[in-house]
């Protein structure tokens, strides 16, 4: 979560750089084999007769979660699972949210085992939600029946059926649990169960959830107790090895880790009861006026009313243990946006809120009665869209606001709102998404000018300001301009997008069209640990460590950057083609456009040129890190004149001196301020650390070249040393190796010298199609940016900071000035 946010505005860390490729090549196959490094213990063979408990625990099993359902309790029989009442499942959760919350919160050392025994947790898991294991196959079980290990080893099998449970592993479903909790069917998007009409079962979905949420919560707590009894203080009642605990490993899968994340989330966040109270209170009849009106009330008593179900899934009450928190977070995140009428907002939330504590009653309207989304629109997103993999499209249905949710002092917006301010939010991407769904939702007016679909991979123009994903490269790109304004992958700005001719675009949602930048080269660079370990060692990769095989890169105080002024013009958004007919005017899907950044450059007193970057590709920044001063200090200075001049290019980059009694002017990162801090009176500390000429050759691009350099290979084409690591372990004739291979150069482009240059620099990298290792001044000295880009396996290094110099937005490309929509 921290590398995903990254320092640098717009940017990410070296280790979710590493890991985007892994997470992109990930698919939704709707029939899939298990995790193959989860270990099955249970025969392949079915047994004779199919319908036997268990049998859809066996290996290469793939069940269908409507189907499942649909079939009811003969289907759930094969799982192992009992039809147990909806009254036993919320008791069970109520009692473990107990357990749990001692352990979290009053911080107590103690585990399920202090309040129930091995055998009474055998008998209740057994007896009212499982059953019990078949003879044929308790014998694979490696434990004795009955023991802590045998219970633990049961409901990691269950758990681990793919298709039968909600796979939080899938990124697509970690923001929608609240969907299945909070939204009755028809459902108008997602992969949901829309059961037949007049049968009763609108909740199964729920059920289903919430007996997953049991199951995983059961399994936390015994995993929990045999760790701290039978490891940690080694128990003689409880026999709990570390092998064990190592078996138990080898079952678990993606499914299961991510299904025990979210059951800890749930049972954290939220309190658990069983109650019969209907939705609204019934209020006693009054008289009737005329005699028509007693004989037809007369003849409707004696009708009697339809009950609710008996065992409705929507008896077992789920309300929230920290909403106010919830609520502040909100806030803060609204703030940093600068949200319109924020204030306003907030003293209406906060009244809502207050007012649904009062009461039991209040807080299950509020936080707990079935929702059902409003279609204002005729268009409905199909199952597919869900599960679509995109950088530019992620689809999700909000709920609009009705017209008396201003004067409803009940009403918190929709399944998404009540996922936040529940707390039932699971790590990842889901809690920026959450937090913009909650925060559109409690907006009285902004779905009903945008519209109910909103794309959270995109952004929307409302109330004079754009607001951007961080996913989109828009963001990535503007966000430098508003670093402050940037918040849980969300940044607001005062730039408004612009038609082909001039226009502001207002009040819609926009689809940025960009082509995918994970092009798969071979195996993913996080899975090469060698070629990282060798291609960013400061010694290098040739074995010569001499003096001279080193030099000290460092900036240079009068490059040609300083001397060139950029300012950035518009933002211009394109629809045509077909890429246009995605969202047609009037079907409600986000329109989908190509984005055009434009910046006025100038070199010294000359005029100035137009200079227009198309964002074609969905680049990645990466935030460099901070490297510490180095140890030493200057204990000779050479004429840097003479020198400079007899030096390679890579050799005479001097940083730009920032006095001590400056007031603060220029750029001081962290790396300076301590080096101030230990240097002795006199001696001035290394400007930065030294760098392996050979191993690491780089060149500079003047920023000038940028626009008539569409493509960067031109300059020397990208030649990989690492295709045999083994050769560098043994140096026999270096002198050979240095002539048959070719270092990859990286290339450094200087943005020195405002925000604005920052911003044409990371356009053109979107244009060109290439990452990026974002490094400031005084945070990272050169050498260290340089290693860290072959590191990742990126060719390029922007350089920015140290000092400010005149530009910024221009008047005719800020709000205030009428526009249209998309």
């Amino acid at each position: 979560m921290l590398s995903a946010r990254a320092k640098e505005p717009g940017c990410v860390g070296f280790r979710n750089y590493l890991e985007l490729p892994i997470a992109h090549s990930s698919r939704y196959i709707a029939h899939t084999h298990s995790d193959p490094q989860h270990k099955d213990i249970f025969p392949g063979t079915l047994s004779s007769r199919p319908n036997d408990p268990y049998s859809y625990c066996r290996p290469r099993i793939m069940v269908d979660r409507a189907d499942l359902l649909r079939e009811g309790p003969t289907a759930w029989r094969r799982l192992g699972v009992r039809s147990c009442s909806m009254k036993a499942i919320a008791e069970r959760l109520e009692k473990l949210c107990g357990v749990r919350e001692d352990v979290m919160c009053r911080y107590q050392q103690k585990s399920i085992l202090d309040n129930e025994s091995v055998t009474q947790l055998n008998d209740e898991l057994f007896s009212r939600f499982l059953y019990p294991l078949p003879r044929e196959l308790r014998d694979y079980v490696p434990a004795e029946p009955g023991s802590l290990k045998y219970q633990i080893v049961v409901l990691m099998q269950i758990l681990a059926v793919k298709g039968a449970w909600i796979d939080f592993s899938l990124v697509e479903w970690r923001i929608r649990a609240g969907q299945l909790l909070w939204e009755v069917p028809p459902h108008l998007d997602g992969d949901c169960l829309d059961p037949v009409p007049d049968e009763g079962d609108d909740g199964i979905e729920r059920k289903w959830l919430l007996f997953q949420i049991l199951l995983t919560g059961e399994l936390v707590l015994r995993v929990d107790a045999a760790v701290k009894l039978g490891v940690i203080a080694k128990s003689k009642s409880l026999l709990i090895t570390p092998q064990d605990i190592y078996q138990m490993n080898e079952m678990r899968t993606h499914q299961i880790d991510w299904g025990i994340i979210s059951g800890r989330r749930a049972v954290e966040n939220l309190t658990f009861k069983y109650s019969l109270h209907e939705k609204v209170e019934e209020q006693p009849p009054t008289a009737p006026k005329s005699k028509s009106s007693r004989i037809k009330a007369r003849f409707s008593r004696s009708k009697p009313k339809v009950p609710q179900t008996i065992d409705s899934p929507w008896h077992c009450r789920l309300l929230p243990r920290f909403p106010m928190r919830q609520l502040e977070g909100l806030f803060v995140f609204a703030e940093a946006l600068e949200w319109p009428g924020i204030e306003k907002m907030k003293e209406k939330l906060a009244a809502k809120v207050s007012n649904a504590l009062t009461d039991e009653h209040s807080m299950i309207m509020a936080f707990d009665s079935p929702l059902k989304t409003t279609a204002t629109s005729h268009h409905r997103l199909e199952r597919q869209d869900m599960y679509r993999k995109s950088l530019t499209a992620k689809l999700i249905h909000l709920q609009v606001p009705p017209d008396e949710a201003e004067k409803d002092m009940l009403y918190l917006g929709g399944w998404a709102s009540r996922s936040w301010l529940s707390g039932f939010i699971i790590p990842g991407e889901s809690t920026n998404d959450l937090l913009i769904a909650t925060l559109l939702e409690n907006d009285t007016h902004a779905l009903k000018r945008l519209g109910p679909i909103a794309n959270l991979y995109g952004g929307f123009i409302y109330q004079g300001r754009s607001y951007w994903s961080k996913v989109c490269i828009v963001g990535r790109v503007l966000s430098t301009f508003f670093p402050r304004s940037l918040c849980m992958g969300w940044a607001g700005c005062n730039i408004m997008p612009q038609d082909e001719d001039g226009e502001n675009i207002i009040n819609c949602w926009v689809e940025i069209a960009s082509k995918d930048n994970y092009i798969s080269r071979g195996e993913a660079r996080i899975h090469q640990g060698s070629k990282i370990l060798l291609e960013s060692s400061p010694l290098g990769a040739e074995g010569d460590l001499t003096p001279r095989a080193f030099s000290l890169p460092i900036d240079h105080q009068d490059t040609e950057c300083l001397t060139t002024n950029v300012c950035f013009e518009r933002l211009t958004l394109s629809v045509h083609g077909d890429e246009g007919q995605r969202g047609e005017p009037g079907s409600g899907i986000p329109r989908k456009a190509s984005a055009l950044v434009s910046f006025k450059v100038s070199q010294h007193d000359s005029k100035s040129e137009l200079v227009t970057f198309p964002l074609t590709f969905n680049v990645q920044f990466i935030s460099s890190y901070t490297c510490l001063p180095p140890p030493g200090y200057i204990a000779h200075l050479c004429p840097s004149a003479s020198r400079a001049r007899s030096q390679p290019s890579y050799h005479r980059h001097v940083h730009p001196f920032v006095s001590e009694d400056s007031g603060g002017e220029g750029d001081v990162g962290e790396t300076e301020m301590l080096a101030r801090k230990l240097r002795p009176s006199g001696q001035p500390r290394l400007p930065g650390h030294p760098l392996h000429t050979v191993s690491y050759p780089y060149r500079y691009i003047p920023i000038s070249v940028l626009a008539k350099m569409p493509v960067l290979q031109q300059l020397k084409p990208r030649i990989s040393f690492m295709a045999h690591p083994d050769e560098f372990l043994g140096f026999v004739d270096p002198t050979r190796r240095w002539r048959r291979l070719r270092r990859r150069e990286t290339y450094i482009i200087d943005a020195r010298g405002g925000v604005d240059k920052e911003a044409y620099v990371r356009a053109w990298c979107s244009a060109v199609g290439t990452d990026a290792v974002v490094a400031r001044i005084g945070r990272t000295c050169l050498a260290c940016s340089i290693r860290e880009a072959r590191a990742a396996n990126v060719p390029v290094v922007l350089r920015v900071g140290a000092r400010s110099c005149e530009g910024g937005i221009r008047a005719s490309s800020v709000s205030g000035q009428p526009g249209k929509a998309l």
